[in-house]
């Protein structure tokens, strides 16, 4: 018996992530390289960012051009 919920969304919350999963393991390796191009140097700056606001001297110097940086690796990530 399916609860109501389920006959308007479709498939229930955990098929729908079981197909994602295999979705995302059928996938062969190349497919993953366009998304660690983009995601390596994103993480890279914002954890940078992250870390000389936390601890720098001078975050206050820094902070646009760093924000920059960051917005800058998220587009290129997202491209």
């Amino acid at each position: 018996m399916k609860r109501k919920d389920q006959r308007i969304t479709g498939l229930p919350s955990i098929d729908l992530l079981e197909e994602a999963t295999h979705l995302l393991r059928d996938l062969p390796l190349g497919a993953y390289l366009p998304y660690l191009v983009g995601a390596f140097p994103f993480w890279g700056a914002l954890l940078y960012f992250w870390a000389d606001m936390s601890h720098g001297a001078q975050a206050q110097n820094n902070c646009a051009s760093g924000a920059l940086i960051v917005t800058v690796a998220f587009v290129w990530m997202k491209t």
